[in-house]
């Protein structure tokens, strides 16, 4: 604390060889040790959460290769489309807690995504996701039947009625 009532400067003191712990008990802010240069990384292995990181503008894709998980960061409040713009994956937002409904909404993914995401025919279909977008996307006429599609709308399609048998 004296250090820091002294007018020391926080880059001073990292320059020096103090470390975060240090100089938090010393009565240093987020927002000037991260000023002083010290690394995300370094500053979460401080003790500094995701939240105050947020509130310094660290970005997503800072704290993602900082050690911060995509949970951490969804409960922070960082959406799946600021995710994905951050390089995160579909089947990292998914494991990261994100619902399929959620990942529909992150602008620019279309069928063939979450189809390559692992994503059945059906769980597209309850998010939306028509006939033609799925075949589009490489279902199969039997794939489309078990995602609960009707045989109109897979005749629609231009299904041959051998399809339709085939597909149950």
């Amino acid at each position: 604390k004296e250090v820091h009532d002294g007018g020391y400067f926080a880059k001073a003191l990292r320059d020096a060889g103090f470390n975060i712990e240090d100089m938090r008990l010393g009565g240093y802010t987020l927002h000037q040790l991260h000023a002083a240069k010290f690394t995300t990384r370094e500053l979460k292995e401080g003790g500094f959460t995701a939240a105050e990181m947020l509130a310094v503008h660290v970005s997503a894709s800072e704290m993602l290769t900082s050690g911060f998980t995509i949970a951490e960061l969804r409960r922070t409040g960082f959406t799946a489309a600021s995710l994905k713009a951050a390089g995160c994956t579909i089947e990292d937002l998914k494991d990261g807690g994100f619902k399929l409904k959620q990942l529909k909404a992150v602008p620019g993914l279309v069928a063939s995504d979450f189809r390559e995401a692992g994503y059945t025919a059906g769980q597209l279909k309850q998010v939306g996701f028509g006939a033609v977008e799925l075949r589009d996307s490489g279902c199969t006429a039997q794939e489309l039947r078990e995602g609960d599609f009707k045989a109109k709308e897979l005749r629609d399609l231009g299904d041959t009625a051998a399809q339709l048998k085939e597909a149950g």
